[in-house]
């Protein structure tokens, strides 16, 4: 009877332990679970907060212009000139600090992107310039004076990307028709739409170089394979620009 009893109490006790057990893994889940709850709770309100700051952003855009078309796509800079206009009422000396803070490739997708500015003469004046690409880009001036105190402002500009349009036009066929083209050439064929490379040019002017000298002139043809007849003519001047032209060259 007494181990029974042992049993049965041993039995009671275990199960006792287990219900204990099960209550407080239910409180930790439903800790858990508030936790979580909480944490959602926290970034949907930043996800709200940030919701809420962009829409004021939009709601401080300026649109200043779009980049010009130059047909160079690698141009795509945007000149910009921002001036900050401050009083202090006790005629303080004002000191200005210019700042680029963020950029986004446009209102809809809302991507940022780096892009490096530089302000010119400096940050510290009061009107300065800078060049940005297409885009939403956002600049901070904080004015203080000599006490310390200071005044901050936020100003958001939209530059329009490059505008530019697809070429379009229209293609024909016709039968093809080869000969001169070219509208200097000798036997120029104002009806041919293909140059098969047959135009013929006339020949330069005869300069004897070496006025008349049937020598020198026969001494010129012989060294350059040319009929030597001590008489200056196309063939001799041809080959005479020929040979110009490759000292120029050189």
């Amino acid at each position: 009877m007494k181990n029974s009893s042992f049993i049965e109490f041993f039995i009671f006790f275990c199960f006792v332990a287990f219900i204990g057990a099960m209550m407080n893994m239910e409180a930790n889940l439903e800790d858990n679970s508030l936790v979580s709850d909480m944490e959602n709770k926290d970034n949907m309100f930043n996800l709200f907060e940030d919701r809420i700051e962009w829409e004021n952003r939009l709601d401080r855009l300026s649109p200043v212009g779009t980049v010009a078309h130059d047909s160079k796509p690698e141009t795509n800079l945007f000149d910009i000139v921002l001036t900050a206009t401050f009083q202090d009422g006790n005629n303080d000396d004002l000191v200005y600090s210019w700042e680029h803070l963020n950029s986004w490739n446009n209102a809809n997708e809302r991507n940022n992107f780096d892009s490096p500015i530089s302000f010119t003469p400096n940050n510290s004046s009061s009107t300065v310039e800078c060049q940005v690409v297409a885009g939403i880009h956002e600049f901070q001036v904080t004015v203080t004076d000599t006490y310390g105190e200071e005044t901050s402002e936020v100003v958001s500009i939209e530059v329009g990307s490059e505008e530019n349009a697809a070429p379009n036009g229209r293609v024909s066929v016709v039968k093809r028709a080869p000969g001169c083209m070219d509208e200097k050439a000798l036997n120029f064929n104002g009806n041919a739409n293909s140059d098969d490379g047959s135009c013929e040019y006339p020949l330069p002017p005869t300069v004897d170089p070496f006025g008349g000298d049937m020598t020198r002139i026969k001494a010129f043809q012989t060294a350059y394979g040319l009929t030597s007849d001590g008489q200056w003519g196309p063939t001799s001047q041809a080959k005479y620009e020929e040979l110009k032209k490759s000292e120029e060259g050189k």
